[in-house]
């Protein structure tokens, strides 16, 4: 039987534990968060998930004495603020196979490079959860041998979280280009930055440009002027594609395809309550997961937090230890 930990019981965590609630093969889960008021939102989903058949039970606790001394998957859902001193805690007192961490997964560079050496020196497996390399219709997409070749991505909304969710479109196109990030422009950004939905963290609106080391351009915009879910674009040199993932549906086009109209296809997003089982599986039972692993994931997060770091410190008037995003 398999230990699994949540460690985080808010909104994104509980969505975890709810999608482990379908994970066909034998598994105890434990949960673990200080307050007793997210425990108990967590029990509360887990129960609304309904029949989980191969759980042999669920088990909630506020410190670290109370988990497995041996755990085959730990999901680290807290915020990123606190990530790393709690990742140190958790490996140095129990015997951890691998790591999911959510995403921002540090705030300060000098956290990647310490984490992702105890964990090598420990033989810890890790990745990063941006889940859009699951997506089925992103993955028919990087399968097709017309979109090859350079491509210009944009994502436009309002008050959709930039600072704080722009990793992931970094992430898909790394995924759609198999390459690395070169640059991130931050001199269009909104001049100073928001106060986040989650207190105590910062947020920001305009525009980033994002280069990569094959040509390809990502281009992030978010409007302060009104709420809005993004709508993504993909424009190659043989291929379109609009995507709405709020919507559940987008429109694909070709070069030398029969007819000169877009074509309507589906592109509903999974829900991280349908994914979790999905990649907690691939993990135990394969040793892999289609997520980027956290090496990867450091060199996207890197320019990523430099850009944002030096354009809240110019607005700020003073340095920060941090980059307030998570």
């Amino acid at each position: 039987m398999k230990h699994i930990v949540v460690i985080g019981a808010g909104q994104i965590g509980g969505r975890h534990l709810q999608g482990l609630s379908k994970l066909a093969m034998p598994a105890a889960i434990s949960v673990l968060d200080p307050s007793g008021d997210s425990l108990r939102i967590a029990a509360e989903r887990f129960k609304e998930a309904g029949n989980a058949p191969q759980i042999s039970g669920v088990s909630f606790h506020k410190n670290l004495s109370g988990l497995e001394n041996e755990i085959d998957l730990a999901i680290i859902a807290t915020n990123a603020d606190v990530r790393a001193e709690i990742t140190k805690e958790l490996v140095t007192s129990k015997k951890v196979k691998n790591i999911v961490f959510e995403k921002v997964v540090f705030q300060k560079l000098s956290d990647f490079a310490e984490i992702l050496d105890i964990l090598e020196r420990k033989g810890i497996k890790s990745w990063v959860n941006c889940p859009r390399r699951y997506y089925p219709f992103y993955r028919d997409f990087q399968k097709d041998p017309a979109a090859d070749g350079p491509k210009v991505i944009t994502v436009v909304g309002g008050n959709w979280g930039l600072a704080c969710n722009s990793v992931h479109y970094m992430d898909l196109a790394a995924f759609l280009g198999g390459t690395a990030v070169c640059e991130v422009d931050a001199s269009h950004l909104d001049k100073g930055f928001v106060e986040s939905k989650r207190k105590g963290f910062k947020e920001v609106n305009g525009t980033l440009f994002v280069s990569f080391a094959n040509g390809d351009k990502l281009i992030l915009c978010s409007q302060a002027w009104k709420a809005s879910p993004p709508v993504i674009g993909i424009v190659g040199e043989n291929v379109r594609f609009i995507i709405d993932e709020s919507a559940g549906g987008g429109y694909y086009d070709r070069r030398g395809a029969d007819s000169s109209q877009w074509h309507p296809v589906p592109c509903k997003p999974l829900l991280q309550s349908e994914l979790t089982a999905v990649i907690a599986r691939d993990i135990l039972s394969a040793g892999r997961c289609h997520l980027s692993d956290l090496s990867d994931s450091a060199a996207l997060h890197a320019p990523l937090l430099n850009a944002l770091s030096e354009h809240m410190e110019t607005a700020a008037g003073q340095k920060m230890e941090r980059c307030p995003i998570t």
